[in-house]
């Protein structure tokens, strides 16, 4: 299996370079020679500058292929790369399975974007078929992950009981967590809660404070909330 991955990194690179002038940018041909010798750090870099063109044009079909290596050697972030190339349809035709097979595969591995990414696709029904359930899992796994973005959609979800039960206790944890660090929707969200009662005790005057925080922070909504 070594033999064949040094093998096709071989052509993959000669490909690269049977593409590339004789007068390429210094720090691309540094990349390449790191490439050379089985660096996938550098062969991802490589394809991160191609990409976006760094140094020269931009050369899609390269970094895929570049991302693809990397990807198949156990490199997480070309795994994420190569998903949204497959999504897009850039450096080659779009997969749109393919694409979710990737995200799924960096989602496995850690990747907090690509789990958060992944479970849009199937909020939404995008490249393929909706599944709340799904979206809802990906999300708590990409929030546990430290998106915050995730977290926020996790709790909503568990709030409204889509994908599954309402987990009133869950969202309000997660919203006092992401109140925490300044998002002003999870403040709002969780002065309603504590307004309510709902996940937890009723407080009212800890809501009061919450609704000027989640104000202060720029949430218009909130701001009404304000007794005078």
């Amino acid at each position: 299996m070594t033999a064949m991955r040094i093998t096709a990194l071989a052509a993959i690179l000669a490909l690269v370079a049977g593409c590339t002038s004789e007068t390429e940018p210094g720090p691309q041909q540094e990349l390449r020679a790191a490439c050379e010798r089985h660096q996938l750090t550098a062969c991802h870099d490589l394809a991160m500058m191609l990409a976006r063109g760094d140094g020269g044009k931009r050369d899609f079909k390269q970094a895929r292929a570049l991302f693809a290596q990397s990807c198949n050697a156990g490199h997480t972030e070309s795994c994420y790369r190569l998903a949204l190339f497959h999504l897009q349809g850039r450096g080659g035709e779009t997969n749109p399975e393919m694409g979710r097979a990737l995200y799924n595969r960096a989602c496995e591995a850690g990747h907090a974007q690509a789990c958060m990414e992944l479970g849009e696709l199937w909020f939404y029904g995008r490249s393929g078929p909706k599944d709340h359930k799904r979206a809802r899992s990906l999300f708590e796994k990409a929030c546990e992950l430290g998106d915050d973005k995730a977290c926020s959609q996790f709790a909503g979800m568990c709030l409204q009981g889509l994908g599954g039960f309402k987990r009133l206790t869950t969202a309000r944890k997660v919203f006092v967590k992401m109140c925490d660090r300044g998002q002003a929707n999870a403040c709002h969200n969780l002065a309603v809660m504590m307004h309510e009662g709902r996940g937890g005790k009723r407080d009212r005057d800890g809501a009061k404070k919450l609704f000027a925080r989640a104000c202060k922070l720029g949430h218009a909504d909130a701001c009404e909330e304000i007794e005078p």
